[in-house]
């Protein structure tokens, strides 16, 4: 009797379901092969693949949407662990629950203590916001002008319910500072000055927030100039100190206008057509971000960080803007100890109390 490789003539369809079964197993195999190969090449776009991302935004042609998810997985990750917790949004909730908590028992004089703020824009288009100005000419308080490192400057005329940019929209976005001629008579006259070097991502290395000098406004804040001989530098790279203004001021008598720049202190007497540099150096770099402020009496206080230069860091003080005495920094006296020495602090910010000006 002929036996069948197989077995018997009965099981005689038994190669055919065994092929059938070998060709799914194949192709089950490839299928895992090729999810295999999708999931490995892909890992990299995971948020918590750190090492595959960075090699590929080392790529030269990484584009910047990869940069800015590396970025904001540096921001949100564990830096121990250098994972994103599963759960950051319920740590995150917490966090703010406790925080609550405590302000509602240390009470209404706590350091903590909860304070009413609402969101008075603008929503659509603000940034970081340096400096918020309220009109003089408005008894009433609701004509504000607000300026933002990266976002330009913005008008409201009812408490801020409701925005309108007023910069020019051809120029630099970055406002800084903003100063409103008090003099009775001169409060339709505005000035504004933009550039950040250090703060959010300027300071990081070429991010820097490069502003284009002091600008202009004759009729309260609606449309604006920008004074040319205020920065005669190249708009496109960091030449002049006045690329970065971080304070503006205008003397309530005189209604000088003075800048603080990186490392100096500007002024201008004819109302902006022309500047000149009243204290400090003329090289600068970033790191020396200056400021000034002018009391209602008018004597004028000046602050330049203490990587200035021995000879003019520290904070001075002077009754007519042109000669200037140093209370304290490098060769002061030792005025305070602490800061007698070359580079033992940095930015100095200034401010004095309304009801006693030597305070």
């Amino acid at each position: 009797m002929a036996v069948s490789l197989f077995g018997s003539t009965t099981d005689r369809n038994k190669p055919i379901n065994m092929t059938k079964n070998l060709l799914k197993a194949l192709l089950s195999l490839t299928v895992l092969t090729a999810v295999f190969v999708f999931v490995r090449n892909g890992a990299e776009l995971l948020p918590n693949n750190v090492n595959e991302k960075a090699k590929r935004i080392k790529n030269d042609k990484a584009s910047d949407f990869d940069k800015a998810v590396l970025d904001e997985f540096n921001l949100l990750k564990d830096p121990t662990t250098g994972i994103i917790p599963a759960n950051a949004h319920e740590l995150e909730m917490k966090q703010a629950k406790l925080i609550v908590e405590k302000q509602l028992l240390d009470g209404p004089q706590s350091s903590t203590a909860a304070t009413s703020y609402v969101l008075q824009g603008p929503s659509n288009l603000g940034g970081r916001v340096r400096s918020v100005v309220f009109d003089l000419n408005d008894p009433t308080g609701n004509t504000i002008l607000a300026g933002s490192v990266s976002g330009a400057l913005f008008r409201t005329t009812n408490g801020g319910a409701n925005w309108t940019r007023q910069s020019p929209a051809s120029e630099r976005f970055s406002v800084t500072a903003i100063a409103q001629d008090p003099r009775p008579g001169f409060r339709n006259i505005w000035y504004y000055a933009g550039g950040e070097a250090i703060g959010n991502s300027a300071s990081a290395s070429g991010a820097t927030y490069a502003g284009d000098g002091v600008y202009k406004s004759i009729d309260n804040g609606l449309s604006w100039s920008r004074l040319v001989n205020s920065n005669t530098g190249s708009l496109f790279s960091f030449d002049r100190c006045a690329d970065i203004i971080s304070e503006l001021v205008v003397h309530p008598t005189t209604g000088h206008i003075y800048a603080a720049n990186i490392g100096q202190i500007m002024r201008s007497t004819d109302g902006g057509a022309s500047w000149n540099v009243v204290l400090g150096i003329t090289g600068c770099n970033t790191g020396m971000v200056g400021d000034i402020l002018v009391t209602p009496t008018g004597r004028l206080y000046a602050g330049l960080a203490g990587s200035v230069g021995s000879s003019s860091d520290g904070v001075w003080t002077s009754l007519d803007g042109t000669t200037w005495t140093q209370l304290s920094g490098t060769g002061a006296a030792g005025s305070p100890p602490e800061w007698n020495a070359f580079n033992t602090y940095r930015r100095i910010v200034l401010a004095y109390a309304p009801s006693n000006e030597n305070i």
